[in-house]
């Protein structure tokens, strides 16, 4: 129901699964298939007129895809700083401190 809404509601042309449960490919298939039948054959343009192999999809950084994608966040400075100067939680108020630059 997950993949069929964000296609509907969202237009994506891509959804990433992944994590320890969707480690077994043989949920990719299922999930397609199910995500197919409950769109009814309501979009009938590519990409989702075929088996959505090319729409529900694991990572590409497998396992990695999480620490990485955390890791890329902290590295842009521009949405920490963002996120520091739009945040009014006391915890956080002295972080500002640590940006030497």
């Amino acid at each position: 129901m997950l993949a069929a809404n964000l296609i509907l509601m969202l237009s994506t042309r891509r959804i990433l699964f992944g994590g320890g449960v969707m480690a077994r490919n043989s949920l990719f298939a299922a999930l397609r298939a199910q995500t197919k039948e409950r769109l009814k054959g309501y979009l009938t343009v590519s990409p989702f007129d075929g088996d959505l192999t090319d729409v529900i999809m694991p990572p590409g950084l497998g396992k990695r895809a999480g620490p990485l994608g955390a890791l890329a966040l902290a590295m842009d400075k521009s949405v920490i700083s963002n996120t520091i100067e739009n945040t009014d939680h006391p915890s956080i108020t002295n972080f500002n401190a640590l940006d030497a630059s």
